[in-house]
C-alpha cells in the first residue's frame, strides 16, 4: 500500500486472461545451457538424483552443477539413444538406435558386448526385481544375461504373429507387460509369464501409448483416446482385463489418452495434449499446469523427479523444468478492466480489495469477484474497511462510507478530512479494539473516530512511517525510516492523549533505513530495512535486542527488503526490489526459501498478504499478482547426496580415481568437479571445502562453484572435506571427504633419506678416517723426513770420515814426515802428495756440500755440475772428450740423494775409463725422453766385468747407487766401453 503518489502510478499493466488460467515459471534448458540435442526423447533419473536427458543427438548427463554429455565422440555407438537403466553402483546400461548396446560406469562411455551374437536394435530397458536385465527390441523380447544376451519366446498357441518391434514394457510381480512400438500394425499388449517363460495373455490389435505403475503396484495404460487400468486381481491370475481408471476421491471416471506419471503423492499427472498437464489433486481438485509456448509443438514425454520436480522433454526446444506449482502469476480478469491496478488493500482473511486506475472497486474472494463504483469519483490510493465504514483516500482528502450491502454495486463516499498543506496520506492503517481507525499523513500519527479526527502525534519533518502493528497487549508499534521504533498506549479514556510513547528505539537500527515491519505469533518484530536486510528483534522493557538477521549472504535474495507479512506458521513472506523470499520456521531457527529466484523470477514487490488459506499474495511493481501456496514439509523426500563428478589431475581427467588415492610427485594441481543434485532450486546450492593436511583449519567461503582447484600442493596426505548446503529446501547440509596422497620424489622419500643419513654418516666416518690417515702420513713425513736427515747427516758424516778422515789421515802422516825429514830432497814427492791430497779433499768437501745445497735440486744444475766435472776430469788426465746435453731441459726437481747417487755413478764410471781402460777419448752424451739416460762411451780396451767385480768395490757401488734411485746400469764392451745409466722422472 503505498503512500507517495510518484510510486502508485507505476501500477498500470493490464489483465486480460481467464480466472482459470495459471502461468507457471518454468526454467528453459537448450544446448547454449550445456544440453547436448534439442530434441530430447525422455527423461531418466538414476539412485544418486542425477538426470539422464536421452536426446536424438546424444546423451546428456545433468548432476545439478553440469552438464555432462555422451556422442559418438565420447564413446557412443551411434548418437540416437533409445533408453537408459541402472543396473549398479555408478553404473548404467544405454541402449542407443543400432545393433549395439553401451555402458556407462563411473562417467565413462563405452561399447558392451555379451556372447558372441549380434544386438538386435534395442527399444526399452528394464531392470526386473529379480535383478534380471529385459529389453523391447526391434526383433522382439531379450534377456540380458552374464555370457549371452537371450531371445525370449513370445508366440501364442494357435496364432502366428510376427518378431513384432516392441516397446514399453513394466514388471508386475511374476509378469513382463509389453506392447508393440510399429506404427504399421499393433499385436499387444503381452503378459509374458517370467517363471513359464510363455505369453499368459494379449490383447489383440490394441496401440498402447503409455504403460505406467501407479499407487499401491496399479497398472495403468492409456491408448490415443483413453486411459485404462488393468484389473490386478486378473494380472494375479495371468489375464489381462481392462477397467476404468479409480481416483481418489473422485472414484471411477473416464480419462482421455496421454502421458501417464505420478507424482510422490501417488496423485495422477496426465498429458492428453501439447499445451498442458492435469493434475488430479488427492483432495479432488483437479490442477491444469498449462505449458510454456508448446501448443503447436510436439511434447515428447515428462518425468516427475524424486524430488517432485517436473521435466518437460521437448521435440526441439529442449528441455522445460517446473520446481513446483507452489507459486504462479495470478492472473484474474476483474471484469475485463483494462484499465490496470492502481492499488490493492482491505485486506481481510476472506477478502482483499483491488483500486482499478479507472476507478473500479474490486472484491476479490474464494468465490470470486465483485466489482463497485465510488462516487463521487476520486483517485483512491489506499482503502480501509473498518468495523463499521469504508475509508479510503487520495493524496490528501479522507473518505468514509458505510459498508456496501450484498445488493449493492455503489459504495457513497464523503470526505471527512483535508489536509491543509502539501502532506500527503500514506498507505498504512490499522483498526484498534475501539473501532478506530490509525494511519498518519507525513506530519503526524492521526487516530480517526467515525468521521472526526480524535488525536494527531506529530512526527519528525520528512520522516515516514513505514509500518504499523496493534499487538495482543493493545499497544500500537510504529517504525519510521529515520525515527526507529516506536511503542504507544492506547488511551480510549482520555482522547487528548490517545497516543501515548511508551518505549523509543533508534539506534538498534544501525542507520539500515526501515522500509517495513510485521511482528509474529511470537511477538517476535520483524523489520525489513534499505541497505542491511532482514533483521528480527525480541521486544521488553529492557530494550530491543536483535536475534536473527539474514541478508544475501544468507540467502536472502536481496537486501532491499520492501513488504512483509507472516502467515499462520509464524513463517515470514518476505518482498525484495527483486523478488520473493519466505523464512520458514523449523525447530532449530529458520530456513531461507527463495521462491521467485528458484524459477528465474525477478519483480520488485509493493505489497504482500496472507488469505484465509495461508496462502501468501504478493503484488509487483508490474501489477503483478503472485500467488504463493503454503510451505510444507515432504516427509518421503530423499535427500540429494554429495557425489564427485570428475577428477582433474593437471589439466587432466584422471580415469578411475576414487578416494583415497595416490598421485606422484609432479601430479600438483587438482581439480575435484562435485555436485549434489537437488533441482528444485540447483542455483541456490553452495559449497564449502576444507583441505586438512596442509596445516589450514578453515572452512572457505560457500559458493555456487562446484569446482575445487588445489594448486601446487606440496608432497604429503591430504583430506578433502566438502560441504554442499541447500538454502531454498529443508534439507540438511551433506558432507563428503576425499583422501589422496602425493608422493614425494624419490629423493624426499625415507628409504632415500635414510640412504642419505648412511652415507652421510659413511663419509664422515671415511672422512675422519681419511683426516687421521693424512695426519698420520704427515706425521710419518716428517718422521722420515728426519729419518732421512739422520741418514743424510749420518752419510755426510761417513763420508767425511772415509774422505775427509782418510785424506786428513794422509795429511798428517806425509806432514810429519816431512816435518822429520824436512831437509831431505827426497822428501819432495811427500810435499806433492800432501798438496794432492789437499786438492781432492777439498774437492770431495765441495761435492759433499753440492748435494747438500737445495740450491742446487734441479735436473739442469745436476747435468751442468755433471758437464763441468767431466770436462775438468778428462783435461786433467789428458783425455780428449765429447759431451752433448740437450738444449731443453724440463724444470724438474732431483733431491739431493739422487743427485749425489747419479753424479758418484758418473764419477766412479770415469774414473773406472782413467784407471782401467787405457783409452785416449771419451764420449758423454744425456737423453731425457723417456726417462734419464747417461752414456759414457770410450775407446779404451775394455774390462771384464767379473774381474772388476771381484777386484774392488767400483762397480758393486755402482750398482747400489742406481738400485736406490729406481735406476739401472748398463755395460757393454764391444770398441770399448759404454756405460749406461737409467734414471726414472721423479715424480712431482
Amino acid at each position: 500500500m503505498l503512500y507517495r503518489k510518484e510510486l502508485l502510478l507505476h501500477a498500470c499493466l493490464f489483465f486480460c486472461v481467464s480466472l482459470s488460467a495459471q502461468q507457471y515459471p518454468f526454467v528453459h534448458y537448450t544446448p547454449i545451457d550445456g544440453l547436448v540435442n534439442s530434441r530430447v526423447r525422455s527423461a531418466y533419473q538414476d539412485s544418486k538424483g542425477r538426470m539422464y536427458f536421452i536426446t536424438y543427438g546424444g546423451l546428456s548427463v545433468f548432476d545439478g552443477a553440469r552438464f555432462k554429455n555422451y556422442t559418438t565422440q565420447n564413446g557412443l555407438l551411434v548418437d540416437m539413444v533409445n533408453d537408459v537403466v541402472e543396473i549398479g553402483d555408478d553404473s548404467l546400461l544405454v541402449a542407443v538406435n543400432t545393433r549395439g548396446l553401451n555402458i556407462l560406469v563411473h562417467g565413462e562411455m563405452r561399447p558392451l558386448q555379451v556372447g558372441k551374437e549380434l544386438y538386435p536394435v534395442i527399444n526399452r530397458l528394464l531392470k526386473s526385481n529379480d535383478g534380471s536385465i529385459y529389453a523391447t527390441t526391434d526383433e522382439g523380447l531379450y534377456k540380458l544375461g552374464l555370457t549371452k544376451f537371450e531371445k525370449l519366446p513370445i508366440n501364442i498357441p494357435g496364432q502366428t504373429i510376427p518378431s513384432s518391434i516392441l516397446g514399453p514394457i513394466i514388471e508386475y510381480r511374476d509378469f513382463l507387460i509389453f506392447t508393440t512400438y510399429d506404427s504399421r500394425k499393433n499385436y499387444g499388449p503381452f503378459l509374458y509369464n517370467k517363471k513359464t517363460g510363455t505369453i499368459a495373455d494379449h490383447l489383440a490389435d490394441m496401440a498402447v501409448y503409455c504403460l505406467e505403475t501407479g499407487p499401491g503396484g496399479s497398472i495403468w495404460l492409456s491408448t490415443t483416446t483413453t486411459t485404462m487400468m488393468l484389473d490386478t486381481l486378473a494380472l494375479a491370475k495371468g489375464k489381462l482385463e481392462l477397467i476404468k481408471p479409480r481416483l481418489v476421491p473422485t472414484g471411477l471416471v473416464s480419462l482421455q489418452g496421454g502421458i501417464i506419471h505420478f507424482n510422490n503423492q501417488q496423485e495422477l499427472l496426465l498429458s492428453s495434449s501439447n499445451n498442458q498437464i492435469i493434475r488430479y489433486r488427492k483432495d479432488g481438485t483437479v490442477q491444469h499446469i498449462v505449458l510454456p509456448e508448446l501448443s503447436t509443438h510436439f511434447v515428447q514425454n515428462f518425468f516427475i523427479d524424486r524430488e517432485d520436480v517436473l521435466w518437460i522433454c521437448h521435440d526441439g526446444k529442449g528441455v522445460y523444468k517446473l520446481p513446483g506449482t507452489k507459486f504462479q502469476p495470478v492472473l484474474y480478469p476483474f471484469n475485463d478492466n483494462s484499465s490496470g491496478i492502481r492499488t490493492i488493500s482491505g485486506i481481510t482473511a476472506d477478502a482483499w480489495w483491488v483500486v482499478m486506475n479507472n476507478g473500479e472497486l474490486i472484491r476479490q474472494t474464494f468465490s470470486g469477484n465483485k466489482s463497485f463504483r465510488a462516487t463521487p469519483s476520486f483517485d483512491a490510493y489506499f482503502l480501509h474497511t473498518g468495523k463499521k465504514y469504508f475509508y479510503a483516500s487520495d493524496t490528501r482528502s479522507l473518505f468514509m462510507a458505510r459498508s456496501p450491502t450484498a445488493n449493492e454495486t455503489v459504495v457513497q463516499f464523503r470526505k471527512i478530512m483535508v489536509l491543509p498543506d502539501t502532506a500527503i496520506f500514506g498507505g498504512i492503517v490499522v483498526g484498534d479494539k475501539n473501532g478506530n481507525i490509525i494511519l498518519f499523513e507525513t506530519r503526524n500519527l492521526c487516530v480517526i473516530q467515525d468521521d472526526k479526527l480524535l488525536f494527531t502525534y506529530p512526527l519528525k519533518p520528512f520522516d515516514l512511517v513505514e509500518g504499523m502493528h496493534l499487538d495482543k497487549h493493545n499497544r500500537l508499534w510504529v517504525i519510521n525510516r529515520y525515527s526507529g521504533l516506536m511503542i504507544f498506549s492506547l488511551h480510549p479514556e482520555s482522547p487528548e492523549t490517545y497516543l501515548k510513547k511508551e518505549l523509543h528505539f533508534t539506534k538498534e537500527f544501525e542507520d539500515g533505513s526501515p522500509r517495513s515491519m510485521v511482528v509474529d505469533g511470537n511477538e517476535v518484530l520483524w523489520v525489513g530495512s534499505r541497505y542491511k536486510g532482514l533483521t528480527g528483534f525480541t521486544v521488553d522493557t529492557g530494550g530491543l535486542k536483535k536475534t536473527w538477521h539474514f541478508q544475501t549472504q544468507d540467502g536472502l535474495t536481496d537486501n532491499f527488503i520492501t513488504a512483509l507479512t507472516c502467515d499462520k506458521d509464524n513463517n515470514i513472506i518476505i518482498g525484495t526490489q527483486t523478488g520473493l523470499d519466505r523464512l520458514i520456521k523449523t525447530q532449530e531457527g529458520y530456513r531461507l526459501e527463495n521462491i521467485t529466484k528458484s524459477s528465474n523470477t525477478f519483480s520488485y514487490i509493493n505489497y504482500v498478504w496472507m488469505d484465509a488459506a495461508n496462502n501468501a499474495f504478493a503484488w509487483t511493481k508490474t501489477s503483478d499478482i503472485l500467488q504463493v501456496e503454503p510451505a510444507t514439509t515432504v516427509s518421503n523426500r530423499i535427500a540429494p547426496e554429495l557425489l564427485l563428478a570428475e577428477i582433474k589431475i593437471n589439466g587432466k581427467k584422471g580415469v578411475g580415481l576414487r578416494s583415497p588415492f595416490r598421485l606422484d610427485h609432479h601430479q600438483r594441481n587438482i581439480t575435484f568437479s562435485v555436485a549434489a543434485p537437488s533441482f528444485i532450486d540447483e542455483k541456490q546450492i553452495k559449497y564449502s571445502y576444507l583441505l586438512s593436511g596442509d596445516g589450514n583449519k578453515d572452512w572457505s567461503d560457500t559458493t555456487s562453484t562446484a569446482d575445487i582447484s588445489l594448486l601446487n600442493l606440496s608432497p604429503g596426505k591430504y583430506t578433502l572435506h566438502v560441504k554442499a548446503f541447500f538454502p531454498s529446501t529443508s534439507y540438511t547440509p551433506k558432507e563428503t571427504e576425499f583422501v589422496f596422497t602425493i608422493l614425494p620424489p624419490w629423493w624426499q622419500t625415507w628409504w632415500f633419506r635414510i640412504g642419505v643419513g648412511l652415507l652421510g654418516i659413511g663419509i664422515l666416518i671415511t672422512g675422519i678416517r681419511i683426516y687421521y690417515r693424512r695426519k698420520l702420513e704427515k706425521q710419518k713425513t716428517i718422521l722420515e723426513k728426519q729419518q732421512a736427515v739422520e741418514k743424510e747427516r749420518t752419510r755426510i758424516a761417513t763420508d767425511m770420515h772415509d774422505d775427509l778422515g782418510a785424506g786428513l789421515s794422509k795429511i798428517r802422516f806425509l806432514s810429519e814426515t816431512v816435518q822429520r825429514n824436512i831437509h831431505e830432497e827426497a822428501h819432495q814427492p811427500h810435499l806433492q802428495n800432501i798438496a794432492d791430497s789437499s786438492v781432492e779433499l777439498v774437492d770431495k768437501f765441495n761435492e759433499i756440500i753440492w748435494a747438500m745445497n737445495e740450491k742446487n735440486n734441479s735436473l739442469e744444475d745436476l747435468l751442468y755440475y755433471m758437464r763441468n766435472y767431466t770436462a775438468k776430469y778428462c783435461e786433467e788426465n789428458n783425455l780428449a772428450y765429447t759431451i752433448k746435453i740437450p738444449d731443453q731441459v724440463p724444470p724438474l726437481i732431483i733431491n739431493g740423494e739422487m743427485r749425489r747417487h747419479i753424479f758418484l755413478t758418473i764419477k766412479e764410471g770415469l774414473h773406472n775409463v782413467v784407471k782401467h781402460a787405457g783409452a785416449k777419448k771419451v764420449h758423454l752424451e744425456v737423453q731425457l725422453d723417456p726417462s734419464i739416460t747417461i752414456s759414457i762411451r770410450d775407446d779404451g780396451k775394455g774390462f771384464d766385468a767379473t774381474i772388476m767385480s771381484n777386484a774392488g768395490n767400483g762397480l758393486r757401488n755402482m750398482e747400489h747407487r742406481m738400485k736406490n734411485v729406481n735406476g739401472q746400469l748398463l755395460i757393454n764392451n764391444d770398441a770399448g766401453t759404454l756405460l749406461t745409466i737409467i734414471v726414472p722422472f721423479p715424480v712431482t
